[in-house]
């Protein structure tokens, strides 16, 4: 009960209802992560051997998805935590009301309460917009990779293709290459960044669901109870003729010695 009132009933629901779900959702982002650095690693080795000239440069694009996405992280993070706070409050305003409505109704408060529902209501709206703001940038990083690789490519080499120094079929093979590691990078870096934002709602389960619990004393509690219900139950039975215990201290009645 203690942990339960420190914790709060908004904070609770909330755990349950949306951080209980992100936490899952990134463990399979995780699985889908591990599944993304296979492939990564098939495409490289095809690239590695088919077209080494791309692989140099290739291995530049998980470097500065790294960087931004290391770079980036702390402010996810921070916009989503801000957003989940401001939704705390929001149903704390509202578990509030209807517990008290009758007192709210009695000294006509509705109107303030209406006000500070609005007024929670709209900084949730600013969180929120917030933390879009935050993701949209951070997919940036993600969508300008293969543009930005294949228009040096293409501003590079497209002058030893004309001049004979690169063959159009390797010029169009590292085309399509810059392309799909761009989308295999893009995809574990979008996956990367929704499990790194969910660190938040992880760390607030984990101090949800651990926090002290008051199991052991109501177990020493029951078993007090247990012990003194058998002692009264035993000196009452005991003053009762036709009754008698045995060894063990158990109730026996005579028509329990009966030999059937």
């Amino acid at each position: 009960e203690t942990s339960r009132m420190a914790l709060g009933d908004a904070r609770m629901q909330d755990a349950i209802a949306q951080e209980t779900e992100k936490v899952s959702n990134s463990y399979m982002g995780v699985l889908s992560m591990v599944r993304l650095i296979g492939k990564a690693f098939v495409v490289t080795a095809f690239v590695g051997l088919k077209v080494p000239g791309v692989l140099k440069h290739s291995l530049a694009m998980p470097a500065w998805m790294l960087l931004f996405a290391v770079l980036r992280s702390s402010m996810l993070r921070g916009a989503l935590a801000t957003l989940n706070q401001a939704h705390v409050s929001l149903l704390n305003v509202v578990q509030e009301t209807c517990s008290k409505y009758q007192l709210i109704v009695e000294y006509a408060a509705r109107p303030k309460m209406v006000d500070i529902f609005s007024k929670t209501a709209a900084e949730v709206e600013s969180a929120f917009n917030g933390a879009e703001v935050v993701v949209s940038h951070n997919n940036l990083a993600g969508h300008i990779l293969a543009p930005l690789y294949i228009g040096l490519h293409i501003a590079y080499n497209a002058s030893h293709v004309l001049d004979g120094g690169m063959s159009l079929g390797v010029f169009m093979t590292s085309v399509a290459v810059y392309k799909k590691l761009a989308q295999v990078y893009t995809e574990f870096y979008s996956i990367f960044m929704a499990v790194s934002g969910s660190l938040g709602a992880f760390k607030k389960c984990v101090e949800a669901y651990n926090m002290e619990t008051e199991l052991k004393g109501r177990k020493e509690l029951n078993r007090k109870r247990r012990a003194a219900t058998h002692a009264t139950r035993k000196e009452i039975l005991g003053k009762i003729a036709g009754h008698q215990f045995s060894d063990t201290g158990a109730v026996v009645f005579r028509t329990d010695m009966i030999d059937i």
